[in-house]
């Protein structure tokens, strides 16, 4: 949100308007700011909507003491109404004017920061954060795409998390959240969370404690909380890839962003092809010869590739 635009805009009053060209002029400039602040928060729909009602309520209600109340009583109602519809637009440009900040990793590649609240999150590779920070905020918000380990600080604040396949919401905990192709897993290694999804427009939520693990699809519900699947999970942090019910593609995907490699799979295999399973990450020549142990395929490589057959 660009300030300056803001201060143009309230100058702009101290030009003569009529009162009608006043009201379309702040209704016209408030609608912009909140095409513009949706853009950072879909809840300014919201607002939006409220504020417009206010407008039309106070342009009728100006329309009507015009004609009963003298002219010399007149003016001040419309700086009153003026002032009062200013205030509103400058409490929701405050409100929104917060800071974004996204932290990004590539192939094979790993990073630690710190958030404005003293919470840490470590990304693993492929993965992107944006933290989202206002003073003003009763939420500290954050979306996520990939995977990253969180150690929440604790705060009256809740910490949400969004992914397109649900949200994780904590007050202060450790936890591990990996989002990949529209699949949500999460496992609290202290603490409490509560995870979301929705379906068909239906919302269902459920809590996981220390020790518990649950996965949610995009548009779907989470599944009811098991145990941790591994002792180690997260195994990235580790030095181990561990798949749980996995898809046999997205184990390839995954070994090939870590490691920075390229995989061809020859022949035919079974897209719904899961596995579940340990496995070292120290090399790719290590951990492929394990992932076709677990198949019972095979593996060779060529040049810069490695092929599955």
């Amino acid at each position: 949100m660009n300030r300056l635009r803001f201060i143009n805009w309230l100058q702009s009053f101290r030009r003569p308007h009529h009162s009608n060209d006043i009201s379309r002029t702040i209704e016209d400039s408030l609608r912009t700011y909140a095409r513009d602040f949706q853009a950072i928060d879909p809840g300014t729909e919201r607002q939006w909507q409220n504020l417009h009602a206010a407008i039309v309520k106070e342009q009728k209600s100006l329309r009507i003491r015009h004609t009963a109340i003298p002219v010399n009583f007149w003016k001040p109602a419309i700086s009153f109404a003026l002032v009062s519809i200013i205030l509103i637009g400058a409490g929701i440009f405050l409100f929104r004017s917060g800071t974004a900040r996204t932290y990004e990793t590539a192939n094979g590649q790993q990073s630690t920061m710190t958030l404005p609240d003293g919470s840490e999150v470590t990304l693993n590779h492929t993965s992107e954060l944006t933290a989202y920070h206002s003073p003003f905020e009763r939420i500290r918000r954050v979306s996520l795409k990939g995977e990253a380990f969180f150690h929440i600080q604790k705060d009256k604040k809740p910490f949400i998390i969004t992914t397109d396949a649900g949200t994780v919401q904590v007050l202060g905990t450790q936890f591990n959240v990996r989002v990949r192709d529209g699949r949500m897993e999460v496992a609290v290694i202290s603490g409490i969370v509560k995870i979301s999804g929705v379906r068909d427009g239906i919302d269902s939520s459920i809590i996981l404690s220390q020790g518990q693990f649950s996965m949610c699809v995009k548009n779907g519900f989470p599944e009811s909380p098991g145990q941790v699947p591994f002792s180690e999970y997260p195994g990235w942090l580790h030095g181990k890839f561990m798949f749980y019910r996995a898809n046999l593609f997205s184990a390839y995907k995954e070994i090939e962003s870590h490691f920075d490699i390229s995989i061809l799979v020859e022949g035919r295999q079974s897209p719904d092809e899961t596995i579940t399973g340990t496995i070292d990450n120290r090399n790719a020549e290590s951990a492929l010869a394990a992932l076709v142990r677990l198949t019972g395929k095979h593996f060779r490589h060529e040049g810069t590739k490695y092929i599955i057959y």
